[in-house]
């Protein structure tokens, strides 16, 4: 595949017949339409040779895609090839810069990986901040899965920005959140943290069960909330996805005032940059 440096960018296709050895990926220069669409998509953030979580986007992506032809045992053998083309890229170059890497199982069973540059992010003081709008539509198709509905989920952000926002809010029929296009939603009223309850149909949130996980360890109890968009007037909302971690939410357009508890931001930064660990 060459100098590590130069996969930065990449679409490396995986080779099962080669799993396991330096071979088991080949850099193509456009991909075959007729593997389909995505079925199984997982992403996260790697800056200095470590990833928040990454034993659970394994988890997440090995389970999705074991249903798939091959089953678990195939799927599992990517992950591990993919996460070594990682390991080795960081380890030639200490210095790399941040990856976004995004790991892939297509519809007709093909394995990719993408290994990306990450899109830029707030490493300032302090936690960024994002406005959300409530979304026009829920075009999800398969709403418990990343992957399948990741093209129609970044129409619905491309058209929130139309109204300054950053991230659109899925709602149901009836009013309640669900999540955000590419992020779940952490939510604090009356001094308590909630989560959006299940069986809610939304995608299985690493970044929300490391934050679930730290609370517990210290003695938080987070509850499953089902929330209309007008009930959060007053409360504190955070957005939280794999790229960004966690991002106070500071205005929601034409929805509910919200209030910025600097004290949990704080709490959540620390929380999400302890979570980090080697790949």
């Amino acid at each position: 595949m060459g100098e590590a440096g130069t996969i930065i960018g990449s679409t490396l296709v995986w080779r099962p017949d080669a799993a396991g050895t330096s071979r088991a990926f080949t850099a193509v220069e456009w991909c075959d339409p007729g593997q389909g669409g995505v079925q199984v998509a997982d992403s996260f953030r790697v800056v200095a040779s470590r990833a928040r979580g990454i034993a659970h986007h394994r988890a997440r992506f090995v389970t999705s895609a074991a249903s798939g032809d091959g089953g678990r045992s195939q799927a599992e053998a990517f992950w591990a090839d993919a996460i070594a083309v990682l390991r080795g890229l960081v380890e030639a170059d200490p210095q790399h810069p941040p990856l976004f890497p995004r790991v892939e199982r297509r519809e007709r069973g093909e394995y990719r990986l993408l290994v990306r540059p990450s899109p830029a992010v707030h490493v300032g003081a302090g936690l960024a901040t994002a406005v959300v709008a409530t979304a026009g539509s829920d075009p999800r198709h398969v709403p418990q899965t990343k992957g399948p509905d990741l093209e129609r989920l970044a129409g619905l952000r491309t058209q929130v920005q139309s109204c300054g926002a950053d991230e659109a809010v899925i709602v149901d029929a009836r009013g309640h959140v669900i999540e955000g296009a590419y992020s779940s939603l952490l939510v604090a009223r009356g001094g308590r943290l909630g989560v959006v309850a299940q069986p809610a149909p939304r995608i299985p949130s690493v970044t929300e069960r490391l934050v679930r996980d730290a609370a517990r360890t210290e003695g938080l109890t987070v509850d499953e909330v089902t929330l209309a968009a007008a009930e959060l007037s007053g409360a504190s909302l955070w957005l939280m996805s794999a790229l960004h971690g966690a991002r106070a939410v500071s205005a929601w357009v034409d929805g509910p005032t919200l209030h910025r508890d600097v004290e949990r931001d704080s709490w959540l930064r620390e929380t999400l940059e302890s979570a980090a660990v080697p790949l």
